[in-house]
């Protein structure tokens, strides 16, 4: 399982089963752990999405997720090309 979730209307939403979901090691709820627990009261439809993902759970998932979206962007993508070809990453110090 995971990814993304494309559901019909339904009587019944996710959120209450992934209330009742205990979290991980890391402290998350995962998505997959409350449709797990769903499954069990009805049956659950999902649609393959095609495309790239991205985990913007983590600090560098999420800044990866950025400069994707922002190359793709026909407003930002040149701008945004051009400044990161400029960043002298040997001098960019680490705080």
């Amino acid at each position: 399982m995971g990814g993304t979730l494309a559901a019909k209307p339904c009587r019944e939403p996710a959120h209450p089963a992934l209330a009742k979901t205990k979290s991980d090691r890391t402290g998350e709820i995962q998505l997959t752990n409350g449709l797990r627990e769903l499954l069990k009261s009805r049956p659950i439809y999902a649609c393959e999405v095609k495309g790239v993902r991205h985990d913007t759970g983590n600090k560098l998932g999420f800044l990866k997720a950025v400069v994707y979206f922002a190359l793709k962007r026909p407003d930002l993508a040149d701008r945004f090309r051009e400044y990161l070809a400029a960043l002298d990453l040997q001098t960019v110090k680490r705080s």
